[in-house]
């Protein structure tokens, strides 16, 4: 199958191996080749993952505000932007990392605030 034949999920799942060999820079070429073809939310995310594993933390957070994008209700990734923010070397970090939690806070409260009140 030629580079041109293959599908978004052809280009992320060759992209997600390579992740889990630890192939970081090789996995981000695939992730991007998936996006071009279509931006999803896991191919944003997995990208996103990439960079932080090379260290590259505010190319990441980009990654993740994209996928946000798409389903701005994933409190699980904004709270893992907030603990990224927190190991990154910005001026900025306490604010964003502040965000970002209270972001995840509120959409945990408001898909079922009974819960959220137990933890």
């Amino acid at each position: 199958m030629s580079g041109s034949e293959k599908s978004a999920d052809d280009w992320h799942g060759e992209g997600s191996s390579l992740f889990d060999l630890e192939k970081y820079d090789r996995s981000i070429e695939y992730y991007d080749e998936a996006l071009k073809i279509n931006p999803t939310e896991a191919s944003w995310v997995m990208k996103g993952l990439c960079l932080e594993k090379l260290g590259k933390y505010d190319e990441a957070i980009k990654c993740f505000e994209e996928s946000l994008k798409i389903n701005p209700k994933n409190a699980k990734l904004y709270q893992h932007m907030s603990r990224i923010c927190l190991d990154c070397k910005d001026n900025n970090v306490s604010a964003k990392s502040k965000k970002y939690a209270k972001k995840a806070e509120s959409i945990l409260k408001s898909e079922d605030p009974v819960e959220y009140k137990k933890n």
